[in-house]
């Protein structure tokens, strides 16, 4: 990703790691990195958006949107080029397993809101 920084033409580039899991995988590797001993359902995709919907309620977050369910359903959040990534995750899990998964991070205020201020759109 420097490299690619460097070069003063536009481009897009594919950041992803030397790993490749199916999305139930990701969710065991994160289930075990983080010792939780949760059970994971397979539902149809309408009971997972809607879910997901409640949890975001519960969270004041948005958890989940249509249109990313459609395209993790459709497979098109997977990269075809080669990884250019060299840290594995299962490696990176375990370095900093005393830390992932403890903080919640809000997408809402992270990208659109002020913290401590829920209503304001950041400016």
């Amino acid at each position: 990703m420097v490299q690619t920084g460097l070069e003063s033409s536009d481009g897009v580039v594919d950041s992803a790691g030397p790993d490749i899991f199916t999305f139930e995988e990701l969710v065991h590797l994160l289930r075990r990195a983080m010792g939780l001993h949760t059970v994971v359902l397979h539902l149809p995709a309408t009971l997972a958006m809607v879910g997901a919907t409640l949890a975001g309620r519960l969270t004041g977050d948005m958890m989940l949107t249509r249109d990313e369910l459609d395209d993790l359903m459709r497979d098109i959040l997977i990269s075809h080029a080669p990884p250019r990534g060299r840290t594995r995750l299962d490696d990176w899990l375990r370095t900093n397993a005393d830390t992932v998964g403890r903080v919640y991070a809000s997408e809402l205020v992270r990208h659109y809101r002020r913290p401590g201020n829920p209503a304001k759109a950041a400016a």
